[in-house]
């Protein structure tokens, strides 16, 4: 496919070496679904999101998120989509000053960010399994 934006990240088309085990390799529960994405764009950064986003509008595909990859239906697994796996963002910081916390869409919720938020006197209100990405958690799935 000609005319690709570069990217950070990594980008695989379904031909490319490595596609299918980047479509399925942080579904968390092995279901492995019956349907076959476009590409797989494992972002390094915000700067990749918006360059896949303009590229399946400018092809054509859904978009579908993979945060934490904690969906018990796969649903960031779409038939002819580009999946954006935001795995690579998943740092958290914390503001003394302000009080404001930041957090990436694929940090844990139980396991990474309520340690470090309590090493700072604050929490984060996850759900029942540590290790649900906050991105999915936050939007319901």
């Amino acid at each position: 496919m000609s005319n690709l934006p570069a990217f950070d990240g990594t980008f695989l088309l379904r031909d490319d070496p490595g596609f299918a085990d980047a479509v399925v390799d942080r579904v968390f529960n092995r279901l492995l679904p019956q349907r076959l994405p476009a590409a797989v764009l494992k972002v390094a950064n915000e700067q990749d999101v918006v360059r896949g986003i303009r590229l399946a509008k400018d092809r054509g595909w859904k978009v579908a998120i993979r945060s934490g990859g904690h969906s018990w239906a796969q649903w960031s697994v779409r038939d002819d989509a580009l999946v954006l796996d935001l795995g690579a963002l998943n740092d958290a910081s914390y503001d003394e000053a302000t009080g404001i916390a930041s957090a990436g869409p694929a940090i844990k919720g139980g396991s990474t960010l309520g340690p470090y938020l309590a090493q700072r006197g604050r929490f984060f209100p996850g759900g029942h399994c540590p290790t649900v990405g906050i991105g999915g958690f936050l939007l319901q799935g």
